[in-house]
C-alpha cells in the first residue's frame, strides 16, 4: 500500500495542480472519517491538506512544483492516513477514497505492458495527460480530478464500513469505463493525429 500510494501520486504529480489539489482533497476526507472516530491522526490529515491548499496557491498556475520529493512525501503521509482509515473503518473505505490514483495508474501501467510498452520508462500515456496533449489547459485538468476526488470522497465518508466494498466496485466500474472511454476515443484522435 505504502509503496503503490507513494508512486502513484509521484506519476499524478505531470499536471499543476492536479495531484497536489486530489490529495488535499483526499486527506480531507479521510480526516472527516478519523475525526468521527476521534482519531488523532485525523488532525495530521487536516493540516496536511491545509498546507496543500497553501501550496497550490504557487502549484496550480505553474510557479512551484512538489518534485519527487514532495510527491512522494505526500504520498507517504497518504498511504499512512489510509492506513489509520483501514483500520479503523474499512480498507475499502480507504480504497474509495484514492481511487482516482488507482484506476489512472493502474489501467495506464496494464494498458502499457499489454501493448509492449516499458511499465517503468517515463511516458504521457496517462488519461490526465492526454487530455493535455489535447489541448486542456492545465486548470480545467486538475478540476476534473478534484471532481473525481471529492465524489470519491464523499461516498468514502457517506457509506458504512460494511457496505464499503460494493461502493468500492461500482466506483471502479465506473473509473475504469471511463478510463477505457477516454482511452478509445481521445487516444486514437491522437494517435491518428501523430501518424
Amino acid at each position: 500500500w505504502l509503496f503503490v500510494m507513494m508512486n502513484a501520486v509521484n506519476f499524478m504529480d505531470g499536471s499543476n495542480g492536479l495531484a497536489m489539489g486530489c490529495v488535499a482533497i483526499m486527506l480531507c476526507g479521510m480526516g472527516w472519517i478519523l475525526n468521527a472516530g476521534q482519531a488523532p491522526e485525523a488532525v495530521l490529515a487536516l493540516l496536511g491538506a491545509a498546507a496543500i491548499i497553501g501550496f497550490l496557491v504557487w502549484n496550480l498556475p505553474g510557479r512551484l512544483y512538489a518534485g519527487d520529493s514532495g510527491s512522494l512525501g505526500l504520498g507517504g503521509l497518504l498511504a499512512g492516513t489510509g492506513m489509520v482509515v483501514a483500520e479503523q473503518a474499512s480498507v475499502w473505505t480507504s480504497a474509495i477514497i484514492v481511487l482516482p490514483f488507482l484506476v489512472d495508474v493502474c489501467m495506464t501501467v496494464a494498458w502499457r505492458a499489454r501493448h509492449g510498452r516499458h511499465i517503468l520508462q517515463a511516458h504521457r500515456d496517462h488519461a490526465y495527460q492526454l487530455l493535455l496533449r489535447s489541448g486542456w489547459r492545465h486548470p480545467p485538468v486538475a478540476m476534473v480530478w478534484w471532481g473525481f476526488s471529492a465524489v470519491c470522497s464523499g461516498v468514502a465518508m457517506a457509506t458504512p464500513p460494511d457496505r464499503a466494498f460494493w461502493a468500492f466496485a461500482g466506483l471502479l466500474a465506473a473509473g475504469v469505463a471511463l478510463w477505457t472511454w477516454q482511452r478509445v476515443t481521445l487516444g486514437h484522435r491522437l494517435g491518428a493525429a501523430k501518424g
